[in-house]
C-alpha cells in the first residue's frame, strides 16, 4: 500500500536543497506542506502560517570532517559532543548528540 501512495505522490514533491530552503517555500505559500526540523516549528512566524503536525522518530544526521578541514574541526566536534552543548541543543528543540565521535 505505501508504495502506492509513494508512485501517487512521488511527481506532485518539490524536494529543497535545505530545510531553508523547504522553509522559504513553506514561508511563500509556494507548496501546500513541508517537512521541517520541529525546532522550527516552534518559532512564532512559522506557526502563524498554519498548523503542525509532529512526526515521530527521529532522523539520523551525520557529521563528517573533510581532509582539508581547518585544525579548529576537532575542538568543534569535542564541544558539540559536550555536555554543555547538548543542554543548548536540548534547549533550541533538538536532541543532544551522544555517543563518540
Amino acid at each position: 500500500m505505501e508504495a502506492d501512495i509513494w508512485q501517487t505522490i512521488q511527481p506532485q514533491l518539490l524536494l529543497a536543497e535545505s530545510a531553508s530552503q523547504t522553509l522559504q517555500f513553506a514561508l511563500t505559500s509556494n507548496v501546500d506542506a513541508a517537512i521541517l526540523p520541529y525546532p522550527y516549528m516552534t518559532q512564532e512566524k512559522i506557526k502563524q502560517q498554519g498548523r503542525y503536525i509532529k512526526l515521530p522518530g527521529e532522523l539520523s544526521q551525520q557529521l563528517i570532517i573533510t581532509k582539508d578541514a581547518s585544525l579548529l574541526a576537532e575542538p568543534f566536534i569535542k564541544f558539540i559532543t559536550s555536555e554543555a552543548a547538548g543542554k543548548i541543543f536540548i534547549k533550541h528543540g533538538y536532541l543532544p548528540i551522544t555517543g563518540n565521535p
